[in-house]
């Protein structure tokens, strides 16, 4: 989503309110990583491994120009669905992202054309594009793995049974696998010898 700057920069208006809906989808995110920059280059980065979006993104927010300097303030929620990294349980939830950025006219700062500097964001041909500091502050505030709770037990190593529902009826005694022939020669021994 790219906002048209121009009544800000003319002077036309001192504050510009927009809301809007986008799709970070799995579909849109696999796509091949174009060579130039481009539009679903902003949706790509969304992707997370395990991680699915079942409906679009709520944005709403403002730019506001005061004697010259220009605020963007943003809040967007983005809905999930993945599973538990212990048990494999299905979990959803959304996150909730605010925005507080300085924008930057493209003859402001010329550093801003390298991508290095986020503590702005810039307009490019009269357009600020509103999916991009939203993409930096996901990255920097999804969770890389999500549990089912704190205290979750997983799933057996031996069975794969869910250990939050019970003990699993697989021998807890683990032997060393160098040691199996030994074992095995322990357990053939009459109960006298041993």
């Amino acid at each position: 989503m790219k906002l048209d700057m121009i009544p800000i920069l003319s002077g036309t208006t001192d504050t510009l309110e927009f809301s809007f809906t986008f799709s970070p989808t799995e579909e849109e995110c696999a796509q091949e990583v174009p060579t130039e920059t481009s539009e679903n280059e902003d949706l790509m980065a969304f992707y997370v491994d395990g991680v699915s979006f079942p409906r679009e993104a709520e944005v709403h927010g403002r730019v506001s120009s005061r004697g010259g300097y220009m605020q963007l303030c943003l809040d967007a929620v983005i809905h999930y669905e993945t599973q538990c990294a212990r048990c494999l349980a299905p979990l959803s939830g959304s996150v909730t992202l605010h925005v507080d950025k300085s924008v930057a006219e493209e003859k402001g700062l010329m550093s801003l054309s390298d991508k290095e500097n986020d503590d702005y964001v810039q307009i490019e041909g009269g357009k600020l594009d509103l999916i991009l500091p939203i993409r930096d502050e996901f990255l920097l505030s999804f969770p890389m793995r999500f549990l089912c709770r704190e205290d979750c037990k997983g799933l057996c190593a031996g069975c794969g049974a869910d250990l939050n529902h019970g003990e699993c009826t697989c021998n807890k005694k683990v032997v060393d696998p160098r040691f199996a022939k030994l074992a095995a020669l322990l357990d053939d021994m009459p109960d006298d010898e041993e």
